[in-house]
């Protein structure tokens, strides 16, 4: 369960992307936003955001960035901590015999043979997609359309996230 000071953090970082999201994609009318009601419940704060100056800018950019990658981190972490206690639980489970399969039948053998070709196209469909989302071209291109909308809050963010990484 998280504490209640990291879910008002949490809740903030949703709030000020969503704000930044909604800045970018907003559309004329309201009504035909798929966003619509958030969208009218936001404008407020993306007025007062675009009204700010560039360093207030870089200031609200960094401090997004630092508590996004410290949240990041901290899920990191506990990810690796659950995956390696799974890990020494199955190499205990497997030293005492409980996973010891029984002879399977040809029926359960061809289910499991379809069940993982399923499991190897999933596979590669996602290995397709992060090479996508992490195709170096496609980071810069994103980074300099950034750059070219809002320089000061893109850098700040930036900075931000390295602080976060860096000191956590």
């Amino acid at each position: 369960m998280m504490k209640p000071s990291s879910l008002r953090r949490f809740f903030f970082l949703i709030a000020c992307a969503l704000i930044v999201t909604l800045g970018i994609t907003k559309a004329d009318d309201s009504s035909n936003n798929p966003w619509g009601t958030v969208l009218s419940a936001v404008e407020p704060f993306q007025e007062k955001y675009s009204a700010l100056p560039p360093k207030g800018k870089l200031a609200s950019g960094a401090f997004v960035g630092y508590v996004g990658s410290r949240l990041t981190v901290r899920a990191v972490v506990s990810a690796i901590k659950i995956s390696g206690a799974a890990y020494i639980a199955s190499e205990v489970l497997d030293y005492t015999g409980y996973l010891g399969l029984p002879e399977l039948s040809s029926e359960t053998e061809e289910a499991l043979e379809k069940v993982k070709i399923a499991a190897k196209r999933f596979v590669n469909q996602w290995r397709i997609q992060v090479r996508h989302y992490l195709n170096p071209d496609n980071i810069k291109a994103y980074i300099k359309k950034a750059l070219e909308t809002d320089s000061m809050t893109t850098m700040g963010l930036a900075l931000g996230a390295f602080l976060g990484f860096l000191l956590g």
